[in-house]
């Protein structure tokens, strides 16, 4: 038991001792190899000699003045130490002479001059590793010498560059390998600007004239063309948006020089590109009752389903963008009662131009439904959609039989993937949606029919119109126009919103409680107490 334990708590003698041992042991957790144990943290050099030869074979010997013996303390004493090197990229051989103490060299510190932590010249100094630096030293405004700096200091410093911009960097900026920076006025996007030079102004004037000036707290000639933040323009209709300048110039570079938004129908503005005002013809058929938005709240592109009601009285719900153009009748209950399509109804509509004798829905001729039948010609025309007539081969077969018998030519317009019937005149086209081969078709069939077609087809912009023309012919054979007697005595609650307009010829439904057959001209009623 040692002396000092036995003295009092607060005699100065026992403090001390308590703090030596508590050093002692901090240096002996540090220095485990080194094995220190001695209170008064002394060694003997022949142990540590051989503990570290690598460490003693570097001992300046000149420098130092003294055997490596000697050395018998890890204080914070310091002994030069020679490091010899051989620059692998230059050739060249150094001998660097360097300090440090012997508790920093176990301690696996290593020559400064080789980390680049201290700079030698000739060796890892500015000039010497980065030459090509040095034709953009700005030697006027600095006062640091490059020979006497190291290459990767943090230490700001004067450049030009070869377009003659002065500015100033940090050292390490420019000689970052993987990195390295340039000039802030002539690097894209610029880090800074030069009105004249790189400023939006200067590289985009195009731009200019839709520069909102009132909008924006900046300038034109103040930012460049990669300025990262939203700027306001304002398109040539007048509309006022935000957008980066980098998308605006991205835009023109790929030749889309109009970007906004509005225009490019990628955000809504009632008024200007919403469902009601690009299509208002639409709005007949909006379900007004089933659809929680309005027509002015939606875009012709959404991808959103809506409900709509068809001109013979059929809800339904579709994507707003299946109801234009081409797909305009695109009523999945009148498809199925009426067996027609697009196609088919673009044909009928050119052709009943050039020839009013032709008839759509022909059931009389040869006993079997024709799409399209011209009597003067003794033609008919069918339009064959994949999906449908690659289940009925032997149905159309049959057809082209009766045709044959009757003497009437048919002509098939058929969809790619659909065999060729011998009985008819084929004539392939690629798909229903395919509109140039759907005109080209519509050509050859009045070339078949030796007639000079003065029509222009223009699929797209008649689209409306061949659907309008279709509901005319429907409503031609309704309850209305066929039976006006008879339609007067239609119940006005009892039908829903089911009307005798919405009823063709030849249909079954039941209408106010009663079950009503439409055959030829005969009407056939089970009438019950209203």
């Amino acid at each position: 038991m040692s002396a000092f334990q036995d003295l009092p708590e607060n005699d100065t003698r026992k403090s001390t001792y308590a703090k030596g041992k508590q050093t002692q042991q901090i240096l002996t957790n540090t220095f485990k190899e080194v094995k220190i144990t001695d209170t008064k943290f002394f060694k003997s050099f022949e142990k540590l000699s051989k503990q570290y030869p690598n460490i003693f074979a570097e001992w300046d010997k000149k420098k130092n003045k003294f055997d490596p013996s000697h050395v018998i303390t890890l204080g914070s004493k310091y002994y030069w130490w020679l490091t010899p090197y051989d620059d692998p990229k230059t050739g060249k051989h150094f001998d660097f002479s360097w300090k440090a103490t012997l508790r920093q060299r176990i301690n696996n510190r290593k020559c400064p001059y080789i980390d680049d932590l201290k700079v030698y010249s000739g060796f890892n100094d500015l000039k010497t590793r980065c030459p090509r630096l040095m034709k953009e030293w700005d030697y006027n405004k600095n006062t640091l010498n490059p020979s006497n700096i190291l290459w990767k200091t943090t230490k700001k410093a004067w450049w030009i560059c070869p377009r003659g911009h002065s500015y100033e960097t940090r050292i390490s900026h420019r000689t970052n390998l993987e990195k390295p920076s340039s000039c802030p006025y002539c690097c894209n996007p610029p880090r800074k600007i030069l009105a004249g030079f790189n400023d939006l102004c200067t590289t985009n004037p195009e731009l200019l004239k839709e520069w909102d000036y009132n909008r924006n707290p900046i300038k034109p000639n103040q930012v460049s063309k990669g300025y990262s933040k939203k700027v306001w323009w304002k398109c040539k209709l007048g509309h006022s948006y935000k957008q980066m300048i980098s998308y605006r110039v991205n835009a023109i570079n790929s030749g889309k020089f109009g970007t906004c938004p509005y225009c490019s129908n990628q955000k809504l503005l009632p008024g200007f590109n919403d469902l009601a005002t690009r299509y208002p013809e639409l709005l007949k058929e909006w379900d007004f009752n089933k659809n929680k938005i309005k027509p002015n709240q939606i875009m012709p592109g959404t991808r959103k389903k809506v409900w709509w009601k068809c001109p013979f009285g059929h809800s339904y719900s579709s994507y707003p963008y299946n109801k234009i153009g081409i797909n305009h009748s695109d009523c999945p209950i009148c498809d199925k009662e009426n067996h027609t399509s697009f196609p088919e109804q673009a044909i009928y509509f050119y052709v009943k131009q050039e020839l009013p004798d032709a008839i759509n829905s022909d059931q009389d001729t040869i006993g079997m439904e024709l799409d399209i039948y011209i009597p003067s010609k003794r033609t008919a025309i069918e339009y064959d959609g994949f999906e449908w007539h690659r289940k009925h081969l032997k149905r159309d077969a049959k057809k082209d039989a009766l045709c044959k018998q009757n003497g009437i030519r048919l002509i098939r317009i058929r969809e790619g993937g659909l065999p060729a019937i011998d009985d008819s005149v084929n004539i392939t086209v690629t798909t229903s949606k395919e509109l140039a081969s759907l005109a080209s078709s519509i050509q050859e069939i009045f070339k078949l029919l030796n007639k000079s077609n003065h029509v222009k087809i223009n699929l797209e912009k008649d689209a409306t119109n061949i659907y309008e023309s279709y509901i005319k012919s429907r409503k031609s054979k309704s309850l209305l126009k066929l039976f006006p007697d008879i339609a007067k005595e239609w119940h006005p609650t009892k039908n829903g919103r089911l009307l005798p307009s919405m009823v063709s010829y030849g249909t079954q439904k039941k209408c106010g409680g009663n079950a009503l057959t439409v055959m030829n001209t005969e009407w056939k009623f089970i009438l019950e107490q209203y």
